[in-house]
């Protein structure tokens, strides 16, 4: 007898609740949002009794072939009330476009309203980096110019960020990218990570990781040989050997190292010939030769000019050289050509009016 109240109960209770009528109210996505490979269908129901079945299904507006359909089972509370999501995840193979998102519920023995199909853009491609700027491993100084191009139709925002803090101007919302970063504001030198990261109005994401050296003390050079006290004769071939260092491994250009002559003036002469470069460490040994000194003026500007790879430049060294001829008679009171180490005919025969040396001589 008490077990047949307690169903009349439940089942008044029931009537109640058909009388109501049971509703699906969907939160998330609303209409005209976008949706990525992950997404959530967030709902409401009201006024259930018993487990409730909740289907998504997205089709695709223009190949209506191309649908996926997701589905779970919710119990509601003693209020009849269920607060639920469901997942409606993509590959990336799915096409990009218009789709419509239509979720119903259904429960034994209950009428659920219908919920308005819900207008969606699926957009699984993140953003593309076409380009960016600086490169990795490079060298900076001063104002850094970071840009970025991307290939990306629903774009949210890119940002950029050094050190993992944001700087001035660095969040934009169109394809192209150009920010300046004022280095000079940063406490030490050394190495600075620079991140550029991108993500479009599906939810989808893109960063690149860009490590650069921030150098803003210049390179210093070296001349060590030849040196003020040495003096040439005739045509002799010079050597030239000059050490760059700079306070960072990697950070010097050989290309940026100019070796030339001026004369006293200032005048441009010649540039000396490269004969080798070697790296070590944060120096660098450039070696050449002057092949003919008497190419050149009798006194003349050795000069280094060099620049490091962020775009310090070094002192301008300079070396002063003078170059001597001498004097040679012969017997007889002839006086040949111009001595030199290929035309001597006779040392036997030679007056000297000086100290005769071919090439190098060091006081």
């Amino acid at each position: 007898m008490k077990l047949t109240r307690n169903a009349a109960v439940l089942a008044a209770i029931f009537g109640a609740v058909m009388a109501l009528g049971s509703n699906i109210s969907v939160t998330e996505p609303t209409a005209n949002d976008f949706l990525g490979l992950n997404n959530s269908v967030s709902f409401n129901i009201t006024n259930a009794v018993q487990k409730v079945t909740v289907r998504a299904r997205a089709t695709q507006v223009a190949d209506p072939t191309i649908q996926i359909e997701v589905q779970n089972d919710f119990t509601p509370n003693t209020d009849g009330k269920v607060s639920g999501t469901l997942n409606l995840n993509f590959t990336s193979g799915f096409p990009n476009g218009a789709y419509t998102l239509v979720v119903t519920a259904t429960e034994p023995g209950a009428v659920f309203n219908i919920v308005p199909p819900i207008p969606v853009t699926v957009d699984v491609q993140p953003p593309k980096f076409l380009s960016f700027n600086p490169q990795t491993n490079g060298f900076v100084r001063d104002n850094v110019f970071i840009s970025a191009l991307f290939q990306e139709t629903n774009m949210k925002e890119w940002r950029v960020k050094v050190a993992g803090a944001d700087i001035p101007n660095n969040t934009g919302t169109i394809n192209t990218l150009g920010v300046t970063w004022n280095s000079n504001l940063e406490l030490n030198d050394g190495q600075k990570n620079i991140v550029i990261s991108a993500e479009d109005l599906a939810g989808n994401t893109v960063s690149q990781s860009v490590n650069v050296t921030l150098d803003r003390l210049p390179p210093s050079s070296t001349v060590l040989a030849p040196t003020a006290n040495d003096r040439f004769f005739g045509n002799a071939r010079v050597p030239v050997i000059v050490n760059i260092a700079d306070q960072f491994s990697g950070a010097l250009d050989e290309r940026t190292i100019d070796v030339f002559i001026r004369d006293t003036s200032g005048n441009f002469v010649t540039r000396v010939a490269r004969r080798s470069v070697n790296s070590n460490g944060s120096t660098l040994t450039w070696t050449g030769r002057i092949r003919d000194i008497s190419t050149v003026p009798t006194t003349f500007d050795l000069v280094v000019a060099a620049t490091d790879r962020a775009g310090n430049a070094a002192t301008e060294q300079v070396v002063r050289i003078e170059r001597n001829r001498s004097i040679v008679t012969m017997r007889g009171g002839v006086t040949p050509p111009p001595v030199t180490s290929e035309t001597v005919r006779d040392k036997a025969t030679m007056l000297r009016t000086g100290p005769i040396q071919f090439g190098l001589r060091r006081n």
